[in-house]
């Protein structure tokens, strides 16, 4: 059986492991390090755009409910807790983190709060 070579085989006195390094960059690489931090500074400036869009649809949202005559309300209510009961339903078929479904509770339950 043929084995490659490695470094720390007792039998391989070669240091040539150049290809295998080719693809890692160096550990002190200090473009590696910034284009690192750059990709994470640039998701979190999207997660936060995403959640202040989020916020602003929210109060929205919970604004309009209010504002609701109490028939609306009501018929709106039925309406939300049926969706909801299907989108947890496509979730026990792909199963996500609690967090996600802490969130979603959340949500739900202060928009089910606003339609009272």
């Amino acid at each position: 059986m043929n084995q490659l070579p490695c470094a720390s085989h007792p039998g391989n006195h070669s240091n040539d492991n150049t290809a295998a390094n080719a693809a890692l960059p160096p550990a002190s690489d200090d473009g590696f390090a910034a284009s690192v931090i750059q990709e994470i500074s640039v998701l979190g400036e999207a997660s936060l755009q995403q959640g202040a869009r989020m916020l602003v649809m929210r109060e929205l949202l919970r604004s309009l409910c209010s504002h609701l005559p109490a028939s609306t309300r009501t018929a709106v209510t039925i309406a939300f807790r049926l969706s909801v009961e299907d989108l947890m339903a496509k979730t026990d078929d792909h199963p996500m983190p609690d967090s996600f479904h802490t969130a979603l509770l959340s949500e739900v339950n202060g928009y089910l709060d606003c339609l009272r």
